[in-house]
């Protein structure tokens, strides 16, 4: 029987089947790597429009700190704490807060007529100094300076022959209405750029923040330069003669760059590599916009796309290991997002202990999340050390629109320490800060364990309230018990300490408005009015009252027939207060 020609069954079935899975395969192949080539693009412009983002939040942040240095100057002067031309007085706080905060190369405080003094540190391991000087040009030198407005406002940079390149902010300071000198911050561009190159670390990314079209504010060549300013004297390095090549071929039109939100690209080519700069605008500064930016090669995204297609390769080849890998990764993603989790609930809550607590993963993706959800605890973190810590739990919890102020009755309290001039001549500033920091702390923690937000710190003084932002229909009561904790714990700190505190309190309950005061890109969460003025003045009465008073606590009617039957007083009958046309009954808080 001859042979019959032809594919044996099993031959043909496995070559069907065989064909079909290499089809399906590649199918699979092409259609996933297109898919990848988009997806592995959209990732690296989101980390690049993560790194833009980052570096903003990292200038605000870093800016945020000195002008309110400068903010918190003029706001001790304008108080009449110290005199506005008491000089030597005022060079001593502004070296405390030099010394406190690295980000301020400088601060200063000039006079009407130009007599200056001016706290400062040559470079950043350098001690700070404090120097009188006269300002050059005089009044009309400060005239040029002077606005309408009572914010701080950020000026064009400038060169300070100490200091190199500077980005100043200040504002002017005035006394019963009338204009008597004008705070400045001074902020080092070497510095600055130092500090914006943190967020592109271990990213291929290359950071930048200009200044108009064709100066450069930050960068990490300016850090590494001995001196920010151009051969020319001015502040900022031009973009033509930068030692930058990418950034020397930039040629941003600052007209085109619209909308604070809108992120702008540009190609760039240098020797051959095609570069990519991903920028937005910034805020204004003397009338020139910021553009924040950063920059990288486009073949880092050929390089992705060949990683990819090499890990889909290997997956068709071994679906078995992909799917113990798959399990292991599933497991492993699914220990970081709980993790996760529980981290970002206590985020929410203002809880930055599981945040910080989070381990690294070796996930990349993951991992980059991990660092911006510690990055987002820090700035959460950085947040309620400069906005009341309610007001922030109240704007990440609140899911309805709020009324940027209001009218409402409140209790305040005001504190400060009697003779602290001549404990601060005693020590040095370094000490000054330290022993203002510990009282501080006693102070802040009486306040909020019982429910206060601190407003601010007005020299060695607190001011604080109860009833916002949440309402608090016991806030008398509140401010009473936090008041006579200050009292015990203060008496309690004189007993061993070298150079015992003499601790005065103010408090008075009145309606006031609360909420989002100020203007421009600055606001600040405050109450103004009547009612705060009074509780000021209670707390200088103490002065009067009772002079050689370790701790005294004054009252006025509102609160102590608020919570007459929960406490112990002394009438001390009524007295004529500054700013008041009537009489106002005084009662001391004895216990």
């Amino acid at each position: 029987m001859p042979q019959r020609k032809g594919w044996p069954i099993a031959r043909a079935l496995a070559l069907v089947f065989g064909g079909l899975v290499m089809a399906t395969a590649l199918l699979i192949l092409v259609v996933l790597g297109n898919v990848a080539i988009g997806s592995t693009r959209a990732l690296l412009e989101t980390r690049a429009a993560r790194i833009v983002s980052a570096v903003e939040l990292r200038l605000q942040q870093y800016v945020d700190g000195p002008l309110g240095k400068a903010e918190s100057l003029a706001d001790i002067v304008e108080s009449g704490s110290i005199g506005a031309g008491d000089l030597d007085r005022i060079g001593a706080i502004a070296n405390s807060f030099v010394v406190s905060d690295s980000a301020l190369a400088a601060l200063f405080y000039a006079t009407r007529d130009g007599d200056a003094v001016a706290a400062y540190r040559a470079r950043a391991d350098s001690p700070v100094e404090t120097a009188r000087f006269v300002f050059e040009g005089g009044r009309a030198a400060i005239d040029e300076l002077l606005f309408d407005g009572r914010d701080v406002m950020l000026r064009a940079p400038i060169v300070i022959e100490i200091l190199g390149g500077v980005l100043p902010a200040g504002r002017p300071v005035r006394v019963d209405g009338e204009v008597v000198g004008y705070a400045s911050a001074l902020i080092s561009v070497q510095s600055l750029s130092a500090h914006i190159d943190e967020p592109a670390a271990g990213t291929g990314l290359e950071p930048f923040i200009l200044y108009g079209e064709d100066r450069v504010l930050a960068h990490r060549a300016m850090a590494q330069a001995e001196a920010p300013a151009d051969e020319a004297g001015e502040p900022l390095m031009p973009l033509r003669g930068f030692p930058d090549k990418v950034l020397r071929e930039f040629e941003p039109d600052e007209a085109d760059v619209v909308g604070p939100e809108q992120l702008h690209a540009s190609d760039v080519e240098v020797d051959g590599e095609v570069y990519v700069l991903l920028f937005k605008k910034g805020p204004d500064v003397a009338g020139s916009s910021l553009l924040i930016g950063a920059y990288g090669p486009r073949s880092s995204l050929a390089t992705e796309f060949d990683r990819l297609v090499a890990g889909l390769v290997v997956g068709v080849v071994a679906t078995a290991v992909a799917s113990l890998l798959a399990l292991a990764f599933g497991r492993l993603l699914a220990q970081s997002a709980r993790r996760f989790a529980t981290a970002a609930a206590g985020a929410s809550a203002l809880e930055f202990g599981p945040v910080q607590a989070l381990p690294p993963s070796r996930l990349r993706e993951v991992d980059e999340a991990v660092s911006s959800l510690r990055a987002m605890g820090h700035a959460l973190d950085e947040a309620t050390r400069f906005l009341p810590r309610p007001l922030v739990r109240q704007l990440l919890t609140s899911t309805t629109p709020r009324e940027p102020f209001e009218t409402r009755e409140l209790t305040i309290l005001f504190t400060d320490i009697a003779g602290f001039t001549r404990i601060g001549e005693q020590l040095g500033a370094a000490e000054t800060a330290r022993l203002l920091n510990a009282h501080f702390d006693l102070v802040a923690g009486a306040i909020e364990a019982w429910g206060g937000t601190v407003d601010k710190f007005l020299g060695d003084g607190v001011m604080a309230f109860w009833g916002a932002p949440e309402p608090q229909p016991d806030h008398a009561a509140r401010a009473l018990a936090a008041a006579r904790e200050i009292l015990g714990a203060v008496r309690a700190a004189q007993a061993g300490a070298a150079l015992p505190l003499r601790v005065r309190i103010g408090l008075h309950t009145g309606p006031v408005v609360v909420g989002e005061i100020g203007g421009g890109s600055r606001v600040n969460y405050t109450i103004v009015g009547d009612a705060v003025n009074t509780a000021s003045r209670l707390c200088e009465l103490g002065k009067t009252v009772a002079p050689e008073a370790d701790a005294i606590a004054l009252v006025s009617e509102a609160v102590h027939a608020d919570c007459a039957v929960d406490a112990r007083w002394r009438s001390h009958g009524s007295f004529a207060v500054r700013g008041r046309e009537a009489t106002l009954p005084v009662w001391e808080l004895v216990g």
